[in-house]
C-alpha cells in the first residue's frame, strides 16, 4: 500500500498539491485508510463478478428476419418504443436491440435480455 501511497502523492504533487499538505502524517494516515477500503471492495467486486462470468460464456442474440415470433425468446416493439402485444408465429422483420445470453455448460442458454424485434405486420 505505501507503494501507491507514494505514487499517488507523485501525482498530486505534479497535479500543484502543496508538498507541505502531502509530507503531513494525518493527511496520508486518512488517505491510506481509504484506499484501503476502496481496495478491499475492488477486490469483492472483481470476486462477483468472476464467479458469475466463469459459469458460462456470454453472448449477443438476434433474431433472423422472417423467423416466427415467439414471446418465450423476444420482446414486440413498435416504432414508438411501446410494447405490443404481439401474436406467437406472427413473422418478424428484423432485430432492433441485441439480446444476451450465456451459454453455461452442458448446451443449456439461459436468456438474460431478449432482443427486440420488429414484425412485418408493423411495417404495413
Amino acid at each position: 500500500m505505501d507503494f501507491i501511497t507514494a505514487e499517488v502523492c507523485s501525482v498530486l504533487a505534479v497535479a500543484g498539491w502543496s508538498q507541505r499538505l502531502l509530507k503531513k502524517k494525518g493527511f496520508l494516515d486518512v488517505f491510506q485508510e481509504k484506499l484501503t477500503v476502496i481496495g478491499t471492495l475492488a477486490l469483492r467486486l472483481q470476486t462477483t463478478i468472476g464467479e458469475t462470468i466463469t459459469s458460462g460464456d456470454m453472448g449477443t442474440l438476434k433474431v433472423s428476419s422472417s423467423t416466427n415470433f415467439d414471446p418465450d425468446t423476444m420482446e414486440d416493439s413498435s416504432q414508438d418504443g411501446r410494447s405490443t402485444k404481439a401474436g406467437k408465429g406472427e413473422r418478424v422483420a428484423g432485430t432492433t436491440e441485441i439480446g444476451l445470453q450465456r451459454l453455461m455448460k452442458g448446451s443449456n442458454i439461459q436468456i438474460l435480455r431478449k432482443p427486440k424485434v420488429v414484425l412485418c405486420s408493423e411495417l404495413d
